[in-house]
């Protein structure tokens, strides 16, 4: 069926009502990375069938990866509870989901990753000029 996404699930604190959700929680983390989208939900330990255009296509590079199928992104998710979007840090190390873990979007995180959703402005940040910045 042709869809466009797949979802990565973690176990995430809501930065505004401190709700965790569970692993299998729906938080919809939409991913864009994956050759052939089927609304999966990938966890820790999921395997992905990357697909290097589609990631730089849905995300923004902010430190080229050594190694494609290893790298760091900053997705947007929302809280089951309140709804509120946060941001979290998905780790990939050789097409496997290593860790999903909640974060603050701030500019030490920012300069770290590799690639930052193209939907960071549900959360304050743009991309201008080749560099994130608050709005």
């Amino acid at each position: 069926m042709g869809y466009s996404l797949d979802y990565i699930a973690g176990i995430m604190k809501c930065a505004k009502c401190g709700t965790v959700s569970n692993a299998d929680t729906p938080t919809d983390m939409q991913v864009k990375i994956c050759i052939e989208p089927e609304l999966k939900d990938y966890g820790v330990g999921g395997t992905l069938e990357l697909d290097i255009t589609r990631i730089r296509d849905n995300y923004y590079c902010i430190v080229e990866p050594i190694d494609q199928s290893s790298f760091s992104m900053i997705n947007i998710w929302a809280c089951p509870n309140c709804h509120v979007y946060n941001s979290a840090i998905v780790v990939v190390k050789d097409s496997v989901v290593e860790s999903v873990n909640e974060i603050l979007m701030d500019d030490e995180n920012v300069k770290q990753v590799n690639y930052i959703t193209n939907l960071c402005d549900f959360i304050g940040w743009k991309y201008v000029n080749g560099e994130m910045i608050r709005f």
